[in-house]
């Protein structure tokens, strides 16, 4: 028998420390306001989980909680402890650690120094665990079911994954949008997002020239490179010398922005990273150039509107942030990026 809808007043969620780690979070979170209407929900993670939670789900609380602090050669004692005070004054009935069980256990640890009597968690049998209502964590599961399958751990039950809600956006801060990418409509724009944190899910930057090529010969609308900061420089030598149809806003767009962009744009182009995980919400084509990633936990969503181009080879998954051959993204050919557009677009 699962727990009483009025036994959880509070829970507090740990996750979040990448724009895709909240998104398949997020069907979590609303799971649990589903079954516990009444409960407060805070969310333990980084500003920049905190900015997806603002635009996706805005009811929710958050707790600044920075990743790194698990890790022992980063760790801040004058910040855990500040943060150990704020979850106390919460008093979580519930507490759920969505994080993979290779990361190490001071997740644990906080679970139960917040003093909630329902922990939830992925176990382990090689460290010790602290939760008291542990999940087994299948490998071939993708990460949003294996989240809300937590949730079914302390419910005694099966629970559906929620579809998520889209966030409406203003038309006044969709105009202002359109100035910024120098279109007139964002539902006519090409994305392509080139680079993520880890260079071994880089595809080579010649082929991306070679699909803009593509595009400026197929389509009439603009093509926008997006990415951050670190991004902008790798981006201008795809775009350098292109023509004004090309525009590099990679670290020129706020996380809204670039939402509201991903979830109307015309076509997306990109790497296994945030802005897919986004933009699988849209119903729109959505083409990712797979790498080293999971596939089974983060790419394979069944979703009509998402295209993943892949090479199968035996190191997969890998979760290195460098490789010295990187050939399971490399030999994924520009043709097959084109028949892929082709898919969804009568050219």
């Amino acid at each position: 028998m699962g727990i009483e809808k009025n036994k959880i007043n509070n829970a507090i969620i740990f996750r979040g420390h990448s724009i895709g780690d909240m998104m398949t979070c997020l069907p979590l979170i609303q799971a649990i306001e589903v079954h516990f209407p009444n409960s407060v929900i805070y969310c333990a993670t980084t500003p920049i989980g905190k900015q997806i939670l603002s635009i996706f789900m805005p009811g929710i609380k958050t707790i600044e909680f920075n990743h790194a602090w698990t890790r022992l050669q980063t760790i801040s004692a004058i910040k855990l402890f500040s943060f150990v005070k704020q979850t106390n004054k919460i008093k979580p009935e519930m507490t759920i650690t969505t994080t993979n069980i290779d990361d190490n256990s001071f997740y644990d640890l906080l679970s139960v120094a917040t003093g909630a009597k329902y922990r939830l968690g992925f176990k382990n049998d090689r460290k010790c665990r602290f939760y008291n209502y542990p999940a087994k964590e299948e490998a071939t599961e993708h990460d949003i079911q294996r989240n809300v399958g937590l949730l079914a751990s302390v419910m005694g039950r099966k629970i559906d994954i929620p579809k998520l809600n889209i966030p409406i956006f203003d038309v006044t801060e969709t105009i202002e949008l359109q100035k910024i990418l120098g279109v007139s409509d964002i539902s006519n724009a090409l994305v392509i997002h080139p680079f993520g944190k880890r260079l071994s899910r880089s595809w080579p930057k010649g082929n991306y020239a070679a699909v803009v090529s593509y595009l400026l010969s197929a389509f009439k609308e603009d093509i926008i490179f997006i990415g951050s900061d670190q991004d902008w420089s790798e981006v201008q030598t795809i775009v350098a010398g292109q023509t004004e149809r090309v525009k590099n806003l990679a670290g020129k767009l706020s996380t809204r922005e670039m939402v509201n962009l991903l979830l109307n744009a015309k076509l997306f182009i990109g790497i296994d990273s945030g802005p897919f995980h986004i933009r699988v919400l849209s119903e729109k084509p959505c083409i990712v150039i797979w790498g080293p990633g999971d596939f089974n936990k983060w790419g394979n969503y069944h979703a009509s509107n998402v295209t993943v181009l892949k090479k199968q080879f035996v190191c997969s998954p890998c979760y290195k942030n460098a490789c010295n051959d990187n050939s399971c993204i490399k030999r994924i050919s520009t043709d097959e990026v084109i028949t892929a557009i082709k898919k969804y677009f009568t050219i």
